[in-house]
């Protein structure tokens, strides 16, 4: 039985040509030598980093001194948070930070981590479809004045990475542009679903992580707009204009300009992809289980990426049985500690336990096939309908009884 694979929002396999890439870098040593040496060796690698960032600042149209390179997304995310809030305080006085409540958890714990630092920090609020509102956004910069505190830095996702909705990045940037504080994007589940342009975004802070877009693990970057106060997060070396200090992955970084370049000149090809197979997938699940609903209603949502309720059984049992089926799905809750806990996304739309308790997310990706769809779609209406026979629905992982 083949496995089909419905988790691309966790993770997109990587692209034929971030492979090759990084195949011949590695395979060839072109990367062995550290960038920052200043003999020939370490040149001819300093000289492909080099490459990589303007192939960065090209795709995001800005400067490639404006780009720095991470491990990652949730270094991105800790990064340009902390970054930025931080030398705000330190420069500008400005002690007051507003996230929203359905921010990735490196945004929300980085927030958390300011806070105790002495940070004042406020939640935008969503919609029950998984939409933060200007307005909301308002009102979190009022609480924070009324606290006694101006704000420096504005967190905003573009696409939700657990139940896929866009928000509306262009009309806080306004808001947080007229409060004198700065916008950070998290584009991280963005790369095939908009053109990221921080200026048309309005953003000075906006972060993505390779292995989203189909390049390989272990590489990200932060985009850091030319003048902004901005500190760093860890010390000891002079790397990426010692904003993050450490001997830079060369080979993720090769791979993920790869990945970028190929992101960029498929683009609309793989959101139409998406758009069908999200379509065919949910056409085929609903006419064999008619009563599973999409969390975020008719918002707006990046294509392929859905977040399911699926009445009367367990999301935990449920994600196990289709692994024993061969179909890759995932909670719309993380895993902490060793155990599930409730998405905090779910919660915050104001679902009620028993329904958080029982949605999945599925999100397919520019690799799937049409015939996968059909193929996944029967694999999971047998799976629900033998767990509703059998009226498993397991323990209580996210705490409905």
């Amino acid at each position: 039985m083949a496995e089909i694979y419905l988790d691309n929002a966790a993770s997109v396999p990587m692209c034929a040509a971030a492979r090759a890439t990084m195949r011949r870098v590695l395979e060839q040593g072109l990367a062995d030598a550290n960038p920052s040496s200043p003999h020939a060796p370490g040149r001819r690698v300093r000289a492909l980093l080099d490459e990589a960032r303007a192939t960065a600042a090209r795709w995001l149209g800005c400067s490639p001194g404006e780009i720095v390179f991470t491990s990652g997304g949730t270094e991105a995310d800790n990064l340009a948070l902390i970054g930025a809030a931080t030398a705000s305080r330190r420069e500008e006085g400005r002690s007051g930070v507003v996230v929203s409540a359905i921010e990735h958890h490196a945004v929300l714990d980085a927030a958390r981590a300011l806070e105790a630092r002495g940070f004042v920090v406020e939640l935008a609020r969503c919609d029950g479809s998984g939409v933060v509102r200007p307005e909301q956004v308002r009102r979190a910069l009022e609480r924070v004045q009324a606290r006694g505190a101006r704000v420096g830095v504005v967190a905003l996702m573009l696409v939700n990475n657990e139940v896929g909705t866009v928000q509306p990045v262009e009309d806080v940037a306004e808001l947080a542009a007229s409060a004198g504080a700065r916008l950070f994007v998290d584009a991280v589940q963005a790369p095939f679903h908009a053109v990221l342009d921080p200026g048309s975004l309005g953003c000075d802070l906006l972060a993505l992580s390779a292995h989203k877009m189909g390049g390989p693990k272990g590489a990200g970057l932060v985009y850091v707009r030319r003048g902004i106060p901005f500190d760093p997060v860890t010390y000891g070396g002079g790397q990426e204009r010692m904003l993050r200090p450490g001997t830079e992955n060369v080979p993720g970084i090769l791979g993920m300009a790869a990945a970028l370049e190929w992101a960029r000149s498929e683009r609309e090809a793989i959101e139409a992809h998406k758009a069908k197979l999200e379509r065919g997938l949910l056409d085929h699940l609903r006419r064999l289980v008619p009563d599973v609903e999409i969390n975020t209603g008719a918002a707006r949502r990046s294509p392929g990426l859905v977040n399911l309720w699926v009445p009367g059984v367990e999301s935990q049992v449920l994600l196990a049985a289709l692994d024993m089926a061969g179909v890759a799905c995932s909670y719309g809750a993380a895993c902490t500690s060793g155990g599930l806990q409730p998405s905090h996304v779910l919660q915050a739309m104001g679902l009620d336990e028993q329904r958080v308790a029982s949605s999945i997310r599925v999100s397919v990706g520019p690799f799937n096939t049409e015939a996968e769809m059909a193929e996944a779609a029967s694999r999971m209406a047998h799976v629900i309908r033998a767990l509703r026979t059998s009226g498993e629905r397991g323990p209580d992982a996210c705490g409905s009884s």
